[in-house]
């Protein structure tokens, strides 16, 4: 057993990050969140030592009305009996909302605000428990039986209910089931069998969503599970990645990669990579993966984009979003042979404590190839920036010429940087998406690079399922097939990543002087006959931004834009 330890600061107001002061008290060490504050870090600081288990009194004084207590807290890993006392008037509040951050941070909710004042704060607590001691008291406080254990699942996983609620959470069991095998069948072995931990689900009235990560079970709402026909896909959703999480958690557990290597910020997002990736694969229906390629564009771009306007600067300067790279090298490298390596890297448990994946990845392979990948995804790694591709076509002669350039913010300016770029295209003739081998690549010390092109009539495309770190540009004449081709009946055999992708680049084209506005107006108007959420979430994220951060309302397109609003309003699509 290992001993914990608290310490306690002075109480600020959490109200950077767009946080109301009034929500959330912060009783936390002098860590770098002060120096944001106008409070000034002048903290000092309290520190406990904590036994194995025991009880815990402190005395601690609210400047804020809040209803969230945050503490600095590490190896605390269950506390219970929470009771929180106002020393003048003696009025008590109490709570068994509860959580714990990555070991360091534990957070106290309550479910009303609490005024300011002088108190005394009180909890039983334990640190470095084992799950075990944990399991028995949570059984023995909520009358669960051994009898009412559903017998139905793997040995790794037990779903627990209460007695009287036996009807409930069959939604939860078979799909429980179904992303184990999805998470056994990528990994390649046995989850039990290769002594991972066992994973506890408790189905539980009101669930305060709690997720400990010492004891490895999961709280679900029992109301949310009664039948399938009831749920909320977000709610589902929510909660089968947190117990795909758990389990990667239990195949990283452990990891910690040398830190001198270029790779060591990458190797982390492979957690968030796997959860949506076998989530997937366990419940194809939710689009998971389009949806986190979504969601790391998003990310990266839009953080470019306003840290340019913040800042006023002329480059986009921040580095690429691990989560693109990583998706960017599974492409390069081949899916399968990725899809491998990760394979070979989690069955050899003592290697993944101290052996980088990137490491794993370049010894699978051999020769040239290795030399050249591994030249490649370092400079990714380390570059700043993105780059725009532009492709403008010769229609006479059925070719076109590929440049690249540094996406600034100011398209008048000139950026010396350039970078590698995996180049593949599809065609109108050869809408193959699910291809996405790499066909060229953009030596950063070439001018520009030629391709045949299709007949003068038919689209082409480049960077399917948008797995390149950079935009696309085109000619407008390619810009209006495109359009065209979307507005029909054929508009599905355009790869929904890249259709989001389209809107997502045209806009931003658009707004910073690359396009005109009328090309990227047309070309969302095939919303009307999208049935996708990814096209939809991309298309209201730009006209947000459009409306929240550019001139567009001083402009000549701000009649189309509020026309573009008002007619897809009337039809988008709830996810």
């Amino acid at each position: 057993m290992g001993v914990g330890k608290l310490m306690i600061g002075i109480i600020i107001p959490l109200s950077i990050f767009g946080c109301v002061s009034t929500e959330i008290c912060s009783v936390y060490n002098n860590v770098q969140i002060l120096k944001n504050n106008d409070k000034g870090s002048n903290s000092y600081v309290r520190s406990y030592n904590l036994e194995e288990n025991g009880e815990l009194s402190i005395n601690i004084e609210i400047q804020f009305e809040c209803k969230v207590i945050i503490f600095n807290a590490e190896n605390v890993t269950h506390i219970s009996k929470i009771r929180l006392e106002n020393t003048a008037n003696h009025k008590i509040y109490t709570t068994d909302d509860y959580s714990t951050y990555e070991n360091i941070i534990l957070k106290i909710s309550f479910a009303e605000n609490v005024p300011p004042g002088s108190y005394k704060i009180n909890f039983d607590y334990n640190s470095e428990i084992n799950s075990p001691a944990v399991l028995s008291e949570w059984i023995m406080l909520t009358n669960f039986d051994d009898d009412h254990v559903d017998e139905k699942n793997s040995n790794a996983t037990r779903v627990w209910l209460r007695k009287s609620a036996l009807g409930h959470g069959k939604y939860l069991v078979k799909n429980v089931e179904s992303l184990l095998e999805a998470f056994e069948n990528f990994i390649g072995f046995s989850y039990n069998k290769n002594k991972y931990v066992k994973l506890d689900l408790f189905v539980v009235p009101q669930s305060p969503k709690s997720k400990h990560r010492r004891g490895e079970f999961i709280y679900v709402d029992e109301e949310i599970f009664v039948n399938e026909d009831n749920i909320a896909t977000n709610n589902a959703e929510q909660l089968y990645r947190t117990i795909v999480e758990m389990m990667i958690n239990q195949a990283f557990e452990g990891y910690n990669p040398p830190q001198v290597s270029p790779f060591s910020r990458l190797a982390f997002t492979l957690r968030k990579y796997l959860v949506y990736l076998i989530t997937d694969k366990a419940i194809p229906s939710w689009h998971l993966q389009d949806e986190y390629a979504r969601l790391l564009r998003y990310s990266i771009f839009e953080s470019d984009y306003l840290f340019s306007h913040l800042h006023a600067y002329d480059m986009f300067d921040s580095y690429p979003n691990n989560g693109l790279v990583l998706r960017m090298i599974e492409h390069a490298a081949g899916k399968e042979f990725f899809s491998n390596s990760l394979k070979t890297y989690l069955q050899n448990r003592t290697a993944v404590y101290t052996t980088n994946f990137f490491t794993v990845l370049m010894t699978e392979m051999s020769g040239d190839r290795k030399d050249f990948l591994e030249n490649i995804f370092t400079s990714w790694i380390n570059n700043i920036g993105y780059p725009i591709v532009t492709i403008t076509r010769d229609y006479g002669n059925n070719s076109a010429i590929i440049t690249q350039s540094r996406f600034l913010r100011n398209s008048n300016k000139i950026s010396i940087i350039r970078h590698w770029i995996a180049l593949n295209n599809a065609t109108q003739e050869n809408a193959d998406f699910d291809d996405t081998t790499v066909t060229m690549w953009f030596d950063p010390k070439i001018e520009s690079l030629e391709i045949v092109t299709p007949p003068p009539d038919q689209w082409v495309i480049c960077n399917k399922q948008q797995f390149g770190y950079y935009r696309v540009n085109y000619d407008e004449k390619n810009w209006k097939l495109i359009t065209d081709y979307l507005k029909s009946g054929n508009y599905q055999k355009i790869h929904v990543l890249n259709r989001a992708q389209l809107i997502d680049d045209a806009f931003v084209f658009a707004e910073f002087g690359y396009l005109n506005f009328n090309v990227a107006f047309d070309l969302a108007r095939y919303l009307k006959i999208e049935t996708e959420y990814v096209p939809w979430a991309t298309f209201w994220e730009k006209m947000f931004r459009l409306y929240q951060y550019s001139s567009i309302s001083g402009s000549q397109y701000y009649e189309p834009f509020k026309v573009s609003i008002k007619s897809h309003s009337n039809c988008s699509i709830l996810r």
